[in-house]
This record gives structure tokens, sequence and C-alpha cells, in this order.
């Protein structure tokens, strides 16, 4: 079912079906929900479709591949219409650790910096709790840690001096039990 959500500049509205992941069936998709409510399917063969968020010149939208570990952008165009779809970000080349960073939410703020929070399949997994700043060329300009391991989604308050994070303690079985943290983006 859906996962994520992304408003675009023209009423309509993006979002993420993760698909059958975890494993090697590559059928994640996007979705968009047009102003009219006719909804389209933009984007398929996605690895685990996951968080997504829209540029704030409303041209890209960029998606999760968790699975493949890192942040796909496609260019936006007439009709939510999606195209020139690449690779902006791997996230076991950012981080130099090959397999143990499951990226989730994303989120953008006013300077076109994303923030991208992940959910490792190992609370002891390197850089658990971690999420990654980076700029719109990929570059990592910082790090915000949590005493928690998993950090599945975040949002950033009106005048992004807070950080909101869903955060997780428990990530192997259920119940995940977890927290909400507000912490200082600086």
């Amino acid at each position: 079912g859906p996962n994520d959500f992304a408003p675009d500049r023209h009423g309509g509205m993006y979002f993420t079906c993760s698909g059958t992941a975890p494993g090697p069936v590559i059928d994640g998709k996007i979705f968009y929900i047009a102003p009219d409510d006719t909804i389209s399917q933009k984007a398929t063969d996605i690895h685990s479709a996951n968080g997504i968020v829209v540029s704030n010149d409303g041209k890209t939208l960029y998606a999760i591949e968790t699975e493949d570990h890192r942040l796909i952008q496609f260019k936006i165009g007439p009709g939510g219409s999606l195209s020139e779809r690449r690779v902006f970000l791997d996230l076991d080349e950012l981080t130099h650790i090959g397999g143990h960073i499951y990226p989730d939410g994303v989120k953008i703020d006013s300077k076109g910096h994303l923030y991208i929070g992940q959910n490792p399949r190992d609370v002891q997994a390197p850089l658990a709790g971690t999420i990654f700043v980076v700029d719109d060329t990929g570059k990592l300009l910082r790090t915000l840690k949590l005493p928690s391991p998993g950090v599945p989604n975040l949002a950033l308050s009106p005048d992004e001096k807070t950080v909101y994070v869903m955060a997780l303690d428990q990530l192997d079985k259920p119940p995940y039990h977890g927290k909400v943290y507000a912490i200082p983006n600086r």
C-alpha cells in the first residue's frame, strides 16, 4: 500500500507504494493524484519505494529506494509526468559502509537541503540513528545523531529550527517501540 507522499505546486500529490521488498523483487511504484482526483502511475521498478519529496522549485522529485540504499531523482513534467530518472545519491558510497544504510524518510528545507532518515535492519549497525543532511548536489553537510537506532521519518518545524523525528528503538520484531524527538536543527 501507500508509504509516503509529497504535494506538488499544482494541487497534486505524489505517493510511493513500496512493493514486496525486502527481497529481490523490484516492484515499487510512484503514483500521482491530480488536482481532479484522478490517480495515475508515474514510475515503476523502484526497489522498495519509500520516502518522497518535491524540490522547492517544483522541477525535481526525489524518491528513496530503500533496498538499494539510494535516493533517486526524476524531472517533473506536465501533468505530473516523470522523466530522466537517475541516481542522485548512493548512501553506501556517501558513508563508505556498504549494506547497512537503509534510507527511509526524506524531507527538504528552504535551502534545498535534503534530510534523509534511515531504518537499519540491526540496532547495532554502523550509523544507526543517523539523519544525513545533504545539499542539492548530494554533498554531505552534516549528520544528526539520535539515541534510537531507527529513523523512519521526520519533519521540519515551520521556522526550520527544529527537526521532529519519529524514531524506533526496536527494529527486529513487533511491538516496534519508538519515540518522537524534537532536536535542534543547527
